[in-house]
């Protein structure tokens, strides 16, 4: 079986680890930055900058992509 055969019915890792906090009801979400950094390398350029900016923002749009 190809990997993406195998990859097929995993849900995206972060959308996997809500649903584990769902669950557990533990409220933590820990995210990489080398993810971040390889989905878009302007976006951890400003967490780097812009730590107190950018944060909250996550945790916003984390708390809403959770509430779905």
């Amino acid at each position: 079986m190809s990997d993406d055969a195998e990859n097929f019915d995993k849900l995206p890792y972060y959308i996997e680890q809500l649903k584990n906090i769902y669950e557990t009801e533990t409220y933590i979400l820990d995210v990489n930055c080398d993810h971040i950094f390889e989905f878009d390398q302007s976006l951890y350029r400003q967490i780097e900058n812009y730590p107190t900016d950018i944060i909250p923002i996550f945790d916003l749009v984390v708390t809403g992509i959770y509430k779905e």
